[in-house]
């Protein structure tokens, strides 16, 4: 005779401000990818794994949030051959070492774990995420330690949902500057330095910088520099090395403004006569422009213009520096 036993089910339907393709990136970027089962098994049986020899290989296929994809249907694509184009999506998520727990103490969890999730889009363009909670389901086996499990798996479900509707947003950035932000820019250019005090000494040389971004606005930057000026006053050699944070703008299709506060020394030599000036602090204001050039985005034209402040002697020489030089872009897949 089968039994039978009525279940109360609590359905989350949630709406994100983002969009459908966001939402998913969102989902994917912290939730890891489960091999398939039975192959893991076979393998790990193969050597007589201690529990903790398990859990560590199962812990590498966790995302961020603890849990994996153990398989997605993309139900969207199954009704666009039917002539009704949609996009739906459905995730069977879980984390294997909790669901083992719980049907330890009663295999029939199993018909429950791995958790679903479903996001799709609406025919007004809005993005939806919907699930069944966890703990009413399983409430009803009244067992202490598959509640407490039935707990901690409700409260990752509640911090996706919550991913879903709001760090979606940040991860738009993140994914725009993994497409469009290098992770490295190396330069390289001419520049005329003109040094300004009572009268202007206007050096010419090279100059150089290597900057690391951190995301899509913000980078750290060493710039370097050796100017020299003999025609019409001394023979003067001038070194600039210095440091600080770059402020990219990258919202524009065909050029990236940026500016940037730099910190560090300038150090200056006179040839005639042997005279040289100890290394000073000194200071920049400034910014410029990329162009990028080619496909690849790789190769980019710059310009550039700074102010530098040199402090000696309790006073301040005012520099300008114009530059014009080539930049080299370093992307995540090179």
């Amino acid at each position: 005779m089968p039994q039978t036993s009525q279940l109360t089910i609590e359905h989350v339907v949630v709406q994100s401000t983002r969009s459908y393709e966001e939402v998913k990136a969102a989902l994917e970027e912290c939730l890891g990818v489960m091999a398939n089962t039975d192959e893991l098994a076979r393998d790990l049986a193969s050597t007589h794994p201690s529990l903790d020899e398990v859990a560590k290989v199962v812990e590498k296929r966790l995302g961020s949030s603890g849990f994996s994809i153990f398989s997605k249907v993309e139900q969207g694509q199954l009704l666009a051959l039917l002539g009704n184009p949609r996009k739906a999506i459905q995730y069977a998520i879980g984390n294997p070492l909790l669901a083992i727990q719980m049907i330890a103490h009663v295999p029939e969890v199993a018909l429950y774990a791995p958790s679903r999730l479903t996001v799709y889009e609406s025919d007004q363009g809005e993005t939806f995420v919907a699930y069944d909670r966890f703990s009413p389901r399983l409430a009803q086996y009244r067992h202490p330690e598959i509640e407490r499990i039935a707990r901690l798996v409700e409260r990752t479900l509640e911090a996706l949902k919550i991913l879903c509707v709001v760090v979606a947003v940040l991860l738009s950035s993140t994914m725009s500057f993994a497409q469009d932000t290098p992770k490295a820019e190396v330069s390289a250019g001419y520049s005329f330095f003109y040094v300004i005090k009572g009268f202007t000494i206007v050096n010419n040389g090279g100059s150089g910088s290597l900057a690391v971004n951190l995301n899509d606005w913000l980078g750290l930057v060493g710039d370097f520099g050796v100017y020299r000026a003999s025609s019409n006053g001394p023979d003067l050699t001038s070194e600039t090395f210095t440091f600080g944070p770059r402020f990219s703008y990258r919202e524009l299709p065909h050029l990236i403004p940026f500016a940037q506060a730099l910190f560090g020394g300038y150090h200056a030599s006179v040839n005639t006569g042997g005279i040289e000036q100890g290394t000073e602090f000194t200071f920049g204001f400034g910014g410029g422009a990329d162009l990028p050039v080619g496909r690849s985005r790789k190769w980019a034209l710059r310009g550039q213009a700074e102010y530098f402040g040199v402090r000696a002697f309790g006073s301040t020489t005012n520099v300008a520096c114009i530059s014009a030089g080539i930049v080299y872009r370093f992307h995540r897949r090179d």
